[in-house]
């Protein structure tokens, strides 16, 4: 118990200090923004990555000596706490995110779906951002490749979602699936380093 005990404490440490860090960048000057947003996300990246590392060292550390020894349902339990605190953690980080730096993840996502949009005519639903954000993001991300249409979103996640003149959805760029895909990665690299190889039930 001592070692979970020490796990959770450097575990706040670690997720402190990535908030930190964030506040930090949030309060960068605007001067320029397109730099600022690149600077940002480069910089939101190297923290994601710095606390993922830093996390699944700290686990290694804590559950070598007990993880072998631990029935497969208290691995799950052990892994839907992790992820609860993990999970945490990014909820609060979005929270925090101005519309400008959300705008500037946005445009990367639509510069690296850019092809498949090319010609296009696309509605653009944005929930989260004023409508001239908006624009912008899709104008830096498509440049002129789509013929987008835009409209607020009442009820959808902060970001946009994009669609096909039929109605059908092309992208989800929201903060929620933001959270999703790095909440998956995590759950991967969780579950084989505790052992679990399936979802953990409840």
């Amino acid at each position: 118990m001592e070692e979970l005990q020490n796990s959770e404490f450097l575990e706040k440490e670690i997720l402190d200090d990535a908030r930190k860090k964030a506040e930090r960048i949030l309060r960068a000057s605007e001067k320029d923004k397109e730099k600022l947003e690149r600077e940002w996300e480069s910089r939101f990246k190297a923290t994601v990555a710095e606390l993922e590392a830093r996390y699944e060292g700290l686990q290694r550390q804590a559950l070598n000596r007990i993880e072998d020894s631990l029935p497969l349902e208290k691995k799950r339990r052990r892994l839907a706490f992790f992820e609860s605190r993990f999970s945490a953690y990014l909820d609060a980080f979005f929270a925090e995110l101005d519309q400008e730096a959300l705008a500037g993840i946005i445009a990367r996502g639509l510069e690296a779906r850019k092809a498949a949009l090319e010609g296009r005519k696309v509605a653009v639903g944005f929930s989260g951002l004023d409508e001239l954000t908006a624009r912008g993001a899709v104008k830096r991300g498509l440049g002129g490749a789509a013929e987008p249409s835009f409209a607020r979103a009442e009820g959808q996640a902060r970001g946009l979602v994009v669609s096909g003149d039929g109605g059908e959805v092309i992208c989800r760029l929201t903060v929620d699936e933001l959270k999703s895909s790095l909440r998956r990665g995590k759950r991967a690299a969780l579950g084989r380093l505790i052992g679990v190889g399936e979802e953990p039930q409840a």
